[in-house]
């Protein structure tokens, strides 16, 4: 017994080192919001803004932050971008992220909430699975990228938007 509760405080405790990232929940209602609110809540979590466009007929409009970003280049963490559109009411929240047991966290949250594994497939060397929710899309992309060492990295991006929108946008 006390071994099993070592383990589950030690998880917690790891967790809790990395308690800056978001909850699905949290980009749950970040979808949802304006963005002078994302950009708050994410500062005040430590998140640092990187670089914005605006929207155009063509193009959603983005926000980009980063998590621990390396003040000497453009790695971090975690990446958060946060799309939105000026002539619909339609966005999406978009996180890239490297841990993979911060991954495992969101994908036990996203099965929690009642999601169901819809699709998946390889796609340009990359594993893609789709969740759906009643009224929202889970699009998760696992991919691998060379790193300066000769080694890989593994990299997963979560992209989350409205049902509709992803049937309209990615569905093929």
């Amino acid at each position: 017994m006390p071994k099993n509760l070592l383990l589950v405080l030690s998880s917690l405790i790891a967790f809790g080192a990395y308690s800056q990232n978001l909850t699905v929940d949290n980009l749950l209602k970040l979808r949802k919001s304006e963005i002078g609110y994302v950009e708050e809540f994410l500062t005040s979590k430590g998140w640092s803004f990187t670089r914005a466009e605006e929207p155009t007929d063509d193009n959603m409009g983005t926000a980009t932050f980063a998590y621990k970003k390396n003040n000497y280049n453009d790695n971090a963490e975690c990446f958060l971008t946060f799309l939105y559109s000026q002539s619909i009411e339609r966005k999406r929240v978009g996180i890239q992220i490297i841990n993979s047991q911060v991954y495992n966290s969101y994908l036990s949250e996203i099965k929690r909430l009642g999601c169901k594994l819809i699709d998946s497939k390889v796609e340009d060397n990359a594993i893609i699975k789709v969740y759906r929710g009643q009224t929202t899309t889970f699009k998760i992309t696992t991919s691998t990228l060379k790193s300066e060492f000769e080694g890989t990295n593994t990299f997963y991006y979560i992209l989350i938007c409205d049902n509709i929108d992803y049937a309209f946008n990615f569905a093929n």
